[in-house]
Parts: C-alpha cells; structure tokens; sequence
C-alpha cells in the first residue's frame, strides 16, 4: 500500500506541474477513508510522501486528518457525512435565527424569499452526497 499511495501523489504532483498547477503543501489534505469497523491504519505505518522540496511529510499523526473539506462539503473517514449534518445544521440554525430577530420587520414575501436563499439552497446544495446516511442525521436534517 506503501508504494501505491507514494505512485498516485507522484502522479498528482506530475500532472499538476504538466498543467502549470502547484501543488500547496500547505493546504494539501490527506484523509484516509475506513469502515467505522475496521480499525483505523497507522499513518506512521504509511509514510505516505517524503520529497524535500514538497515537504509533505505524513509520518506524524497531525498531518492526517479525520476530516476533509472538498468544494464546501465536509467528509469525514468513515464517510457518514456527521461532520456535514453538523455543519450545515449549525449553518442553517444560525440563519434562522437571525431571520427570525428581523423577521416582524420584513413582508412575507421577502421571508420566503430569504429563507428559500438562505436555507433551502445550503440543503439541497450537494444533498446526493447525502444518500445512505443513517436515520438519526436524516432526523436532524428535517428538524429544520
């Protein structure tokens, strides 16, 4: 798996630099998807990447991470989406909220059309990714 994994991010790299891209080692994620009942691999066991000029160095435990974001969507490593429930509830609580301290000031109209903005556009926004997930996020999500 080692050298599997060293060949793809090569191939990344290359590419990217084929293209005229940089590679930021600064805000390159890796994340390391399991079954939440498999045990979760070492990544001191991986040394996924190590090129002085790059300076991604994943033998430590802080480089991978338990959660990565990708166009605005937060997945997790066992890919049940808690932390994109968790963050789009938060999301739209606070909107709501804050719609509802302006809410006897604004015609009806202009609420429906604020939280279709606001609200509606956050849950549907990547909502496929979301297939599959368990009942309890599923509930959380209807609460709003």
């Amino acid at each position: 798996m080692e050298t599997r994994v060293q060949r793809c991010l090569a191939d990344i790299r290359r590419w990217m630099a084929d293209n005229y891209l940089k590679l930021n080692p600064d805000k390159t994620e890796v994340l390391i998807i399991h079954s939440k009942f498999d045990k979760i691999p070492s990544p001191k066991s991986l040394h996924l990447f190590e090129e002085a000029d790059a300076k991604i160095i994943l033998s430590d435990l802080e480089a991978v991470n338990v959660s990565a974001r990708n166009l605005g969507v937060i997945f997790d490593d066992t890919v049940t989406m808690e932390k994109q429930v968790s963050k789009l509830m938060q999301t739209c609580t606070m909107y709501l909220r804050n719609l509802w301290r302006i809410g006897d000031k604004l015609p009806r109209d202009c609420k429906i059309k604020l939280v279709n903005s606001m609200i509606h556009s956050r849950l549907d926004f990547c909502n496929s990714l979301l297939c599959g997930i368990n009942e309890d996020q599923i509930d959380r999500l209807q609460k709003i």
